[in-house]
This record gives structure tokens, C-alpha cells and sequence, in this order.
């Protein structure tokens, strides 16, 4: 009997899921403002931190991770505690979502299409490619530093905490950026061989940094593009990319370990580890740690963490020992609004966020620069994680979206460039077009007599 009231709470939550997306998608034909919105973002990073974890502690007798000692009726207590309060967040976002209008006249997909062509030059071109350049250099020394740092017992984390493992990764950005710009290019123009060497050497390097969203984010936007672009969705292509996807994820981690280990092998049997690591571990469980804040009571609410955000009080109240070492666990965004105003701010933060998430969605659906695409591809990448908070996450958002800013602010200077450096008789022959009429120094039929040859 439970269960199935736990069952009909998640699909509660995901009929909710779907009202968000459907206050964003809505009156329009454009690929990109039907699935791309921030919602869609929303939903993806819900169901990987929430859902599939909800499904998980159902069928393992409701323990919790960081609740192993609670006895059943607590633990269950506290999940159905936490299931409620997600419904009402996801009620007050989709509801301050549709408190936002839609605009009247929305892009036809040709229109659209035609968008993603302008401001892209030679030059633009050259900055793409030396941004990958600069990414894989980059990341290839993180890689090689994580590496290190692994064999002596420490953790990636690290690498951020020195003044040139912070500046490698924010280079390495660039890198990411590059990829999926060069990514959508070469897909577009059917230059297969080609995008089977841009993903290879850029797997490759990403291997040794063991980061695998690194791999995972930049080729799932510049894919992203490609579809934009056409406006369809290719469901078989989908279907085979994702397999290939999750294979290539699930490797990486046993095969690094392999190349940089003489002792470790590499096995099938160690691959398949990734997908139950994402039960078993702390990846992406969103849910026990929302729990854990929402749940047990030792955390008091205070306004001022809207400005500093919920990682610290979440991982020194339950897991201080862990987050001295430098690890930390994801506070999640309905987290990050307990412990900032308790259970009203679950309900009234989330109806503000839901309605910048709407407001974003309008600010997309002006854009009319492919570089600002991008960018905010990037930026809702870490925006709407909501396994995290964004204000944890401002500092590589505002990284990966900078590449984008970058070229937009080159393909406006382009044209002035150009301008600038056109020859004089090229303007005079402008001016000329523009003013047809002779000027009163020379009179309209000595022209005339002079263009006919007499």
C-alpha cells in the first residue's frame, strides 16, 4: 500500500514536469524552443538526481544513503516527507513559469535556421580553433596533474586549489566551447571522417582528467545544434548515440585506470560498475541529500544563505570530516531554498525560480546570434542542475558561457573592422549608390555626353 502512494507521488511529480515544460514549449515549431527550453534542462537533471533514486530506495526497503541508522518507519517517513515537499517546489515553478507570458509571433524554423549562419567569419573561425588548441593543451596538463595527484591519495578537487590548475581549467572551458562549436560544423557539412577525429582526440584527453561530464555536456550541445539546426529529431540516430554515449562514459574511469596503473586491468565487468556506482553512490542522489537537509531537522534556515548557498552548512552538518578533505556532495537546488527560508522557501523560491526560468526561455527565444545560443546552452547546463545549486556552480557557468560572449562580442567588431579598412573608392562608389544624383559641379548632361562616347 505504501508503495503505490509513493508511486502515485512520482507521478504527480512528473505530470508537474510536464506542465513546466509545456508553460515554456508551447505556440511554436522551432526544435529549439520545444525541447532546448530551460525546463527541458529542468527535467533531464530532475529525473537523474530525483526520480530514478525515488525508484531506487523503494525497492531497496526505503535506506536512505547518510540515513542507514534511521529504523524503517523513519526512513520512510522521511521519503515521503521529501517526495512532498518536491511536489510542491515543482508546483510553485511550473506555476510561476505560467505567470509568465509567452511572446504573440515566435521564429518559423527557416528563420531560425537562417539565424545560425551570421557572425561567423574567418576570423571567428581562427579564434574557435585556437580555443581548442589552448582547451587541449589544457586539458591535457589537468589530465597529467590529476594523475599525480590520484597516486598520492588526493582528489580532483584539488586541482582548482593552485593558481595554474584553476587558470588550466578555465582554459580547458574554452576548449569544451570549441568542441561542440567545431562538432556542430563538421556534422552539418557531413565531414564524418572528421568528426571521428575531433571526438576521438577530444576523448582522449579528456580520459586522464577522469572528468566525464567534461566529455559527456560539450558533445551532447554541439549534437544539440545539428538538430536545432534541422529541425527534427532523428529518433534511431538518438537511440544509438545514447548507447554509444554511455559506453563511452562508462569506460573511462576503468580504462584511465588501466593506462595509468601497471597493476590495474581493464574488464567489461569494471565498466559495468558506472551504471550501479550511480545507485550506490553519491553521483547523482539528489534525493537522499535533500533528504537529509529537509528531513532530520539539524539545520536551521537563514536568509543569508541565498547569498552563500547551501554547500557548507550541508556538508559540515552531515559530512564535515568528508568535506575537509575537498569533497563535496551536491546540496540540490530545493536544498539550497530549505536552508535559506525552510519550507516556505521551497514553495516561494521555487515559484521565483520557475518564473526566470520562464523569463530565460523569452531572453532564448530572441537571440539571433549562434555564439549566444551556445553560450546559453552552456550557462543552463549548470543553471537548472538541480542536483546542485547554481549559486555552488556560478563560477564555472559563467566559464563555459564566456567562450560565447567572446565570439559574439568578435562578430559584432567584425563588420566595424571591415568598415574601417575598406578602401576609399569602395566607399565613394557606396556614397555614389546611395545619392545617384550628380553633384552640382558637374552637370547631368556633360555626364551623360561623356558616358556616350562623344
Amino acid at each position: 500500500m505504501v508503495t503505490s502512494v509513493h508511486l502515485l507521488a512520482i507521478v504527480c511529480q512528473l505530470l508537474l514536469l510536464g506542465a513546466l515544460c509545456w508553460t515554456q514549449s508551447r505556440s511554436t515549431s522551432v526544435l529549439m524552443y520545444r525541447y532546448f527550453t530551460p525546463a527541458g534542462f529542468i527535467t533531464f537533471w530532475y529525473m537523474m538526481y530525483f526520480l530514478i533514486e525515488q525508484l531506487a530506495y523503494m525497492s531497496n526497503g526505503y535506506t536512505m544513503l547518510g540515513m542507514e541508522t534511521l529504523t524503517p518507519d523513519q526512513s520512510i517517513a522521511v521519503y515521503e516527507r521529501t517526495q512532498l515537499l518536491l511536489i510542491a517546489m515543482l508546483a510553485s515553478m511550473a506555476a510561476g513559469s505560467a505567470l509568465v507570458p509567452l511572446p504573440r509571433r515566435t521564429l518559423e524554423p527557416e528563420e531560425f535556421t537562417q539565424t545560425l549562419g551570421k557572425g561567423v567569419g574567418p576570423w571567428t573561425a581562427l579564434v574557435v580553433l585556437a580555443f581548442f588548441a589552448l582547451g587541449i593543451a589544457a586539458t591535457i596538463y589537468l589530465g597529467r596533474q590529476f594523475t599525480h595527484l590520484t597516486s598520492v591519495g588526493q582528489f580532483r578537487s584539488g586541482l582548482v586549489k593552485s593558481a595554474d590548475g584553476l587558470m588550466a581549467t578555465i582554459v580547458q572551458f574554452l576548449g569544451n566551447f570549441a568542441f561542440s562549436v567545431l562538432l556542430y560544423w563538421l556534422v552539418r557539412a557531413r565531414r564524418y571522417l572528421l568528426v571521428a577525429g575531433l571526438v576521438g582526440a577530444f576523448f582522449v584527453a579528456i580520459l586522464y582528467t577522469g572528468a566525464r561530464g567534461r566529455f559527456l555536456w560539450p558533445t551532447l550541445i554541439g549534437m544539440a545544434l545539428v538538430f536545432a539546426a534541422s529541425n527534427r529529431l532523428p529518433t534511431a540516430r538518438l537511440v544509438i548515440a545514447g548507447v554509444l554515449g554511455v559506453f563511452a562514459l562508462s569506460i573511462m574511469d576503468p580504462l584511465r585506470k588501466s593506462l595509468v596503473d601497471p597493476t590495474a586491468t581493464f574488464t567489461i565487468t569494471s565498466a559495468g560498475d558506472f551504471v550501479s556506482d550511480l545507485l550506490s553512490k553519491r553521483n547523482f542522489d539528489g534525493f537522499a541529500n535533500f533528504g537529509l537537509i529537509s528531513g532530520t531537522g539539524f539545520i536551521e534556515p537563514h536568509l543569508s544563505r541565498l547569498i552563500a548557498g547551501a554547500r557548507d552548512p550541508f556538508m559540515m552538518t552531515f559530512f564535515p570530516v568528508i568535506y575537509r578533505s575537498g569533497v563535496a556532495f551536491g546540496s540540490t537546488l530545493p536544498g539550497y531554498f530549505y536552508v535559506a527560508a525552510g519550507v516556505p522557501g521551497v514553495i516561494i523560491l521555487g515559484a521565483f525560480y520557475g518564473a526566470t526560468l520562464q523569463l530565460i526561455n523569452l531572453l532564448m527565444r530572441s537571440l539571433r546570434s549562434v555564439w549566444l545560443l551556445f553560450a546559453y546552452m552552456y550557462a543552463m547546463m549548470w543553471y537548472c542542475a538541480v542536483g546542485a545549486d547554481f549559486v555552488e556552480s556560478r563560477n564555472k557557468m559563467l566559464a563555459a558561457m564566456a567562450p560565447g560572449l567572446i565570439l559574439w562580442g568578435l562578430s559584432l567588431l567584425g563588420p566595424l573592422y571591415q568598415a574601417q579598412r575598406q578602401p576609399r573608392w569602395s566607399r565613394l562608389r557606396k556614397e555614389s549608390l546611395r545619392h545617384p544624383h550628380p553633384p552640382a559641379a558637374y552637370p547631368a548632361t556633360d555626364r551623360t555626353t561623356a558616358s556616350s562616347g562623344n
